[in-house]
């Protein structure tokens, strides 16, 4: 039995070599687990009514000045294969291990991004009391066949 299939925090595993899998904001604070070969979707939805104002945005930072970052994944068991700035982000699963998945949604300056007093932020001058959000996805990779 999975692990996925007794614990309604645990996404994963698949049943076959090279399952996909999405998660998103809602999905916050639950275990991953995947096997080595499936791929992994961070997206995020568009369907709020407020999406300009909400962790659920994928709004560009000309929108808004609040974007979604990809903050840090483990790269000895993931490879990243999206190479845009903005969700959704894929990777696919290399080796076995274990690890944190981190992704942010703040304003597009200020740690990590153009500082807040450049022209690069469109926040500048208000841009430092919006806060960020960190979300952190605990992740599991098991090796083929497990």
């Amino acid at each position: 039995m999975s692990p996925a299939a007794s614990n309604p925090s645990v996404i994963g595993p698949g049943h076959g070599y090279g399952s996909t899998f999405t998660i998103g904001p809602q999905d916050e604070g639950k275990s991953i687990v995947l096997g080595a070969g499936d791929i992994l979707v961070f997206t995020v939805s568009n369907a709020s009514p407020s999406s300009n104002a909400s962790p659920s945005s994928n709004a560009s930072p000309s929108s808004n000045g609040l974007v979604w970052r990809l903050v840090s994944y483990p790269q000895d068991l993931l490879a990243l294969l999206s190479r845009s700035a903005t969700p959704p982000f894929q990777f696919r699963a290399l080796y076995q291990g274990s690890g944190l998945l981190r992704f942010s949604f703040g304003p597009s300056c200020g740690g990590p991004g153009p500082p807040l007093t450049s022209r690069d932020c469109p926040l500048m001058g208000g841009g430092a009391g919006v806060a960020t959000r960190l979300l952190t996805f605990r992740l599991k990779v098991l090796a083929r066949g497990q």
